[in-house]
């Protein structure tokens, strides 16, 4: 009964080497952008929760508007106190109307002082707009960027896959047709010796004559 040999070749071990590595460099790849996809849109939901200034950076800008204000409206009094006592060192009367506008003044001078806090308060507001949206279209092409990166990974894995079966396939494939070829050849070459009678082989082996095998392919 002839011995038939079907174990894999060298061709088939690396194209499985081969292709496991295309597949494990393929699951990789895709996990990796799935992890950064999954980064970029839990950074972009917090931006999104948190627009504008945080609390504590808003309770700061108005607390040191209000320090500007107190600080504003306190100049104004201690300037116009040294006018009216001044005034009043020349020997001139403060009259109601004085003290009026004085009061005017420094309601003025408050106001102002406030205006400007919330202005200052404004423009960092926007400010800060503006660099989240700028953050948040760039973390937006980045979440384009992983998702196309971890389809891309997928079909690596997917190609990969296929590609290694086919290959252990071809390659097992052709290493049955060459073990039955050597098979066969072993086989006539059996036959052949098989058909040489006991007075060749006793001339062979005496070295009086040599038998002649034709080997056919």
């Amino acid at each position: 009964m002839p011995i038939l040999t079907t174990s894999l070749g060298a061709s088939a071990l690396s194209a499985g080497v081969s292709g496991l590595a295309n597949i494990a460099q393929g699951v990789g790849s895709s996990i990796a952008a799935r992890k950064e996809k999954e980064r970029l849109e839990d950074e972009l939901a917090r931006i999104q929760r948190n627009r504008g200034l945080s609390a504590s950076q808003r309770a700061q800008l108005e607390a040191a508007g209000q320090s500007a204000q107190i600080g504003v409206e306190r100049a104004t009094q201690a300037s116009q106190a040294e006018q009216l006592a001044a005034q009043a060192a020349t020997g001139g009367s403060v009259s109601g109307r004085d003290i009026f506008l004085r009061e005017q003044a420094t309601q003025q001078a408050r106001q102002g002082a406030a205006i400007a806090g919330g202005q200052q308060v404004l423009d960092a507001e926007l400010a800060a707009r503006a660099e989240q949206a700028n953050r948040m279209a760039q973390i937006r092409a980045g979440i384009g960027a992983a998702e196309s990166a971890r389809i891309g990974g997928a079909a690596q894995s997917v190609g990969a896959t296929a590609a290694l079966a086919g290959g252990v396939i071809g390659a097992v494939a052709d290493e049955r047709k060459a073990a039955e070829q050597r098979q066969f050849d072993l086989d006539k070459l059996e036959a052949e010796l098989g058909a040489l009678d006991a007075v060749e082989l006793r001339n062979a082996a005496s070295g009086s004559g040599s038998p002649t095998i034709n080997y056919r392919r």
